[in-house]
């Protein structure tokens, strides 16, 4: 199945807003010196460096009488560069479809014991960052989710839906600009804020595991990116790990999640930017049962959530950002797998269609 993650799809975007925060920060820094070398020269104590000019300028503080006239140029010109934005706000719209291509490979009675049909998932994604500084910040994420899913049991078509917000991700990002490339590091806490309890449609059990909307116990995230600008091209690689802890209020832990990723991308002007990118998921298994699925039967036929599994796919896609103005855009995305394959052990197979993202950013 192909995922989208923010490094792969804004590598560009966040290197410009890097890079328009550092060169704020230096203008003041420019603009401030060269007043202050330029009253150096007024006051006839300009000297060969600028140590020399500034101790000179110290010890005889108290002795100067500063230009009035100067002092309100230097003033203005600090309040004309514009301060670097604090807060950072967005609003993402992911919509991914899937279709079923293979059932389960196990047959009882002569009847397949399940398989998927189709599968869409819809999910809103809404996050608050603050900037400790240009190059660190903490983040506050959530999502409201809505699943439907059309499952086959025993070769009696199932339609299910779900829908309400996710758990929520607390993380801190720290950003290294280095010559051979940008490197981000996050780390962070996901909390349970999402629902484990959906019932099917009588309300007398829960939905399988597919259907909840959260995991119920507390977790772990870390990620790493690389990306490096050549030009209008830029290559990148991404690995995140999402560990999870406990067992939760139905009696089950959800299986570690590892993923990495890799991709190429070229801009075609700031507008557009199509790329293509190499994805690898792997999914542990489930710990434990919930308890209105743990009898033998149910062992059977949601075997596929309690082995490992894995999925990978190559995935062509184009990236869209317009502004609007001076720290608001508009992004968006549109991909569907060139090629890709999932691995568990009834090889089911259940494959992205297509999948788009728009998204509203901005700073203030």
């Amino acid at each position: 199945m192909a995922r989208v993650t923010a490094a792969s799809s804004s590598g560009f975007s966040y290197l410009n807003s890097v890079k328009s925060q550092q060169v704020k920060s230096f203008k003041v820094v420019k603009l401030i010196t060269l007043a202050f070398c330029f009253l150096g020269l007024s006051l006839g104590y300009a000297q060969d460096s600028e140590s020399e000019a500034a101790g000179q300028l110290e010890s005889n503080t108290g002795a100067v009488a500063v230009d009035a006239e100067l002092k309100a140029k230097i003033e203005g010109l600090v309040r004309e560069a514009a301060p670097t934005p604090k807060f950072k706000a967005s609003f993402d719209r992911f919509y991914y479809e899937f279709e079923g291509v293979n059932d389960a490979s196990r047959e009882i009675g002569g009847l397949t014991t399940y398989g998927f049909e189709r599968v869409s998932f819809n999910t809103n994604v809404m996050a608050l960052s603050y900037s400790i500084d240009p190059l660190l910040s903490v983040t506050i994420q959530n999502s409201y989710n809505k699943i439907y899913a059309e499952t086959y049991f025993f070769e009696e078509l199932y339609k299910d839906e779900t829908e309400g917000f996710g758990d929520t991700t607390v993380k801190g990002t720290k950003t290294f600009m280095l010559p051979s490339g940008i490197y981000v590091a996050e780390f962070g806490a996901i909390l349970p804020t999402g629902s484990i309890t959906e019932k099917n449609i009588r309300g007398n059990f829960n939905y399988p595991y597919n259907m909840q909307l959260g995991s119920g116990t507390q977790d772990f995230m870390a990620s790493g990116t690389y990306i490096k600008m050549l030009g209008k091209h830029q290559v990148g690689g991404f690995g995140m790990a999402t560990v999870r802890t406990g067992v939760n209020s139905e009696g089950y832990r959800r299986g570690d999640e590892f993923m990495a990723k890799t991709w190429y991308s070229y801009m075609l002007n700031q507008y557009l930017t199509p790329g293509v990118w190499a994805n690898y998921h792997n999914i542990q298994g489930i710990v434990g049962r919930d308890r209105d699925f743990d009898d033998p039967v149910s062992d059977r036929l949601l075997r596929f959530y309690y082995s490992p599994r894995a999925f990978w796919d190559v995935t062509a896609n184009v990236n869209v950002q317009c502004p609007i103005t001076q720290g608001l855009k508009i992004k968006g995305m549109l991909g569907a797998p060139l090629a890709q394959h999932s691995f568990n052990k009834d090889d089911v197979q259940l494959y992205t269609q297509w999948f788009m993202q728009a998204g509203l950013e901005g700073s203030f």
